[in-house]
C-alpha cells in the first residue's frame, strides 16, 4: 500500500519526520544511504537563484516594473524564465503571479505586511522522458511560521493531474533568517508513482505551487526516471497525527 497525499491550503511538516533517503543535490542519480532510483534517471537544478547569477536590472532604467524577475511588492507574472543550470534538463522556472522576485540571496516573495500571505504562483515546465515512471521534486527555501507553502506542488502532464505520493520534510536549519520573523530554512522533497498512468513520450508537463510572502527559494532539483522506485518516504504515525490535526487528507491506493 502506499499513501498518497492530497492538497490542502497550508502544510506544515515538523522534524519529527526521520532524515530521508533522498537524491543529493548537483548529483544526478546518485542517492544517500544506498537508495537509489532504476533506469534510466535526468538530473537538472536550479541553484545560485539570486542577482549574483541572473541579471534582474529594469529593461527600462529607474522603472522596477520592467524587471524580468519581478521586484519587491509587485505581483506581476515574470517576463522571462529560468533555465536550470545544474545538470543536462532544459526544463524552466518561472512565475505568473504573486509575490517573489530575483533578490540579492535568493528569489524572495517580498511584501510590504509581515503577516503569512500568499507568495509568488510559480512553475516548472519542461517535458517528459520516453517511458516515465516517476518524478521527484526537491526545494529548499525559508519558511514563514513554519510554513513553506500555501499551496502544494501539483503536477499536470496534458489534460492529467496528480497530487505527490510522498512528501518529506527532510532537513531543517533552524533561525537561518531573522530578518522575517526568525525563519528556518526547510527542504523539502516530493514524489510522484507515475507507474499506473499512461502518458505520451515527450508530453508537456508542468509542477505548480503557491509559496508564502516573505519566504525565499534557494535551490530546486528535479529528477524523472523510468522505474518507479520510492525515494520519499512516508510520514512516521507521529507526523500522521500532526497532519491530520491540520487538516490534511489521506487516502490509500493499490500498490
Amino acid at each position: 500500500m502506499k499513501l498518497r497525499h492530497l492538497l490542502s491550503l497550508s502544510l506544515f511538516l515538523s522534524p519529527l519526520s526521520a532524515p530521508a533517503a533522498l537524491i543529493s543535490f548537483h548529483t544526478g542519480a546518485t542517492l544517500v544511504s544506498g537508495n537509489s532510483l532504476s533506469g534510466t534517471v535526468t538530473h537538472e537544478g536550479w541553484d545560485t537563484l539570486n542577482t549574483t547569477r541572473i541579471n534582474n536590472s529594469p529593461v527600462v532604467t529607474g522603472q522596477n516594473a520592467t524587471r524580468p524577475y519581478g521586484w519587491h511588492n509587485l505581483t506581476n507574472a515574470w517576463t522571462s524564465t529560468i533555465a536550470s543550470n545544474v545538470g543536462s534538463g532544459s526544463s524552466v522556472f518561472g512565475k505568473t503571479g504573486g509575490y517573489g522576485y530575483v533578490a540579492g540571496s535568493s528569489v524572495h516573495q517580498g511584501a510590504a505586511t509581515f503577516t503569512v500571505l500568499p507568495g509568488g504562483n510559480f512553475f516548472l515546465s519542461g517535458t517528459t522522458i520516453t517511458d516515465l515512471e516517476t518524478l521527484v521534486f526537491q526545494i529548499v527555501a525559508t519558511n514563514r511560521d513554519d510554513v513553506v507553502f500555501n499551496t502544494l506542488p501539483q503536477l499536470a502532464i496534458g489534460a492529467q493531474t496528480f497530487s505527490p505520493d510522498f512528501i518529506a520534510l527532510h532537513n531543517r536549519i533552524d533561525n537561518f533568517s531573522t530578518g522575517f520573523g526568525g525563519q528556518d530554512m526547510d527542504s523539502y522533497a516530493f514524489q510522484w508513482d507515475l507507474s499506473g498512468a499512461t502518458i505520451a513520450d515527450g508530453a508537456a508537463f508542468s509542477l505548480t505551487w503557491t509559496g508564502l510572502a516573505n519566504s525565499g527559494i534557494y535551490e530546486m532539483q528535479l529528477n524523472q526516471g523510468t522505474s518507479m522506485v520510492q525515494v520519499v518516504p512516508e510520514p512516521s504515525t507521529a507526523l500522521l497525527g500532526l497532519l491530520a490535526a491540520t487538516g490534511f487528507a489521506f487516502r490509500r491506493r493499490r500498490a
